[in-house]
């Protein structure tokens, strides 16, 4: 499994979000689609193979979020912050004014698999079928969410 995740606040109220990640392919176990051993259940494998031998294609996504915050509505002054900055020539403590706002008013909008890629799953293992080796669905398709948060 692989993630990559990078977000930043491009600009003083924007949030922005893309996010990478991917997986190998899912294992299955390769059946024959008989009752070998005659114990009335069709779930042998063939001799000499294992489970969870088979190997499924890998899925990857492309996730992206942004979020607006508007501050409104004032209530008692803050006394300033203290921050500490690290730069060039070593860090800086500097005085930081806070945020005295009542309400937060956030705007988000999430879209999973933003490229729509299609990720295969549910392999047929079974030798017997004409489905041996391929995927009988499709998983995490496009999705968009929009979405309101007030704080106070």
């Amino acid at each position: 499994r692989s993630n990559l995740t990078v977000n930043n606040q491009i600009v003083r109220k924007l949030l922005a979000q893309v996010n990478v990640n991917g997986v190998s392919g899912n294992p299955f176990t390769i059946r024959t689609g008989f009752d070998e051993n005659g114990d009335l259940i069709y779930n042998d494998r063939p001799g000499g193979v294992g489970r969870n031998t088979g190997r499924g294609q890998s899925q990857w996504n492309l996730n992206m979020a942004a979020g607006y915050t508007i501050l409104f509505g004032r209530q008692t002054t803050l006394p300033p912050g203290i921050g500490v900055i690290g730069g060039g020539g070593g860090p800086q403590v500097v005085t930081v004014n806070q945020n005295g706002a009542r309400f937060r008013l956030q705007f988000v909008v999430q879209v999973q698999n933003v490229t729509n890629h299609a990720n295969y799953t549910g392999y047929s293992g079974v030798l017997t079928s004409p489905f041996f080796g391929q995927p009988t669905a499709v998983i995490g398709t496009r999705k968009v969410d929009f979405g309101v948060n007030l704080s106070f």
